[in-house]
């Protein structure tokens, strides 16, 4: 093995750490994962990260200690958000190293192999996993975007029409509930007719789930607020959070620009909002409505 400084020595500590790390993020994902086909591909993750962190061991000598967040976090972000979300942006956190091991080539040849493992087959082998979440993306995104283009809409228009935040919130939720039954209806029969592999009963979940979400989370403002114009104020905030972090999740998952995505949502959203929110105001002056 070729000599290195001390400051060297620290810096591969550290490279250590990180596939150590990985190792036991990707062991832990595959003692919970429930689909055979992910497990054996998740062990042979965490084998090849083994790998590298004894070959950085070569160097330092010594034994790290893992990052105990990262071991313990993925894995919960696994569960909640789906596999392929937390092993993209756990593999987002440590991407940085892989440019410094192609700075380190030139005086290091033997970290070639770690380097090709790092951007061939790590990605090749996480294409292949099977991610319930991802499979049903088009659902969520599905349930997500109706329930923010007809919900901040409607919102908006009862917010003018009605201007009672009582009233406004049990319109809201009836709206709410009754969309939400007719786009789970309508997803369980448009993915039955699909000739792909997709369950209907979990489609059509994913869908709902989704848009009743942003149902609660739009008329719950409108409860705890007397003034219907803050309420409405607080809609759109949560509108553009949602939007926000499902375009990140977006990126994440699908390796997609997130600025183009989150524009995109937001002016269709907004868009929609505004212009429910004029026809209320004229339709209100015009029958000269009172409430």
């Amino acid at each position: 093995m070729a000599e290195i400084s001390e400051k060297q020595r620290r810096e591969f500590r550290k490279f250590q750490r990180s596939e150590l790390t990985e190792c036991l993020v990707y062991t832990r994902l595959a003692q919970t994962a429930k689909n055979n086909h992910n497990r054996i591909l998740l062990i042979q993750l965490a084998d090849m990260e083994e790998r590298h962190a004894d070959f950085w061991k070569q160097y330092t000598h010594e034994d790290v200690r893992p990052h105990a967040g990262a071991v313990w976090g993925y894995p919960l972000l696994a569960r909640l958000l789906g596999l392929t979300f937390a092993i993209n942006l756990f593999e987002l956190s440590v991407s940085s190293e892989e440019q410094r091991y192609r700075e380190l080539l030139e005086r290091f040849p033997e970290i070639a192999p770690i380097l090709e493992d790092e951007e061939e087959h790590e990605n090749k082998v996480i294409e292949m996993l099977h991610d319930p979440f991802l499979e049903n993306t088009s659902s969520i995104v599905l349930g997500l975007n109706d329930a923010l283009v007809e919900l901040t809409g409607a919102m908006a228009g009862f917010t003018f029409a009605l201007a009672d935040t009582r009233i406004i919130a049990v319109a809201g939720f009836i709206t709410g509930i009754s969309a939400t039954l007719s786009m789970v209806a309508s997803e369980y029969l448009s993915t039955k007719s699909e000739e792909g592999d997709r369950n209907p009963f979990v489609a059509a979940g994913f869908t709902g789930i989704a848009y009743l979400a942003v149902v609660l989370l739009f008329i719950a403002p409108y409860f705890f607020l007397t003034n219907p114009y803050g309420a409405l104020g607080i809609v759109i905030a949560e509108a553009l959070s949602v939007i926000a972090f499902f375009a990140f999740y977006q990126s994440v998952t699908r390796r997609l620009p997130w600025g183009r995505q989150f524009r995109e949502m937001a002016a269709i959203s907004l868009g929609v909002a505004l212009f429910t929110f004029i026809v209320a105001v004229v339709i209100r002056s015009w029958f000269g409505i009172q409430i």
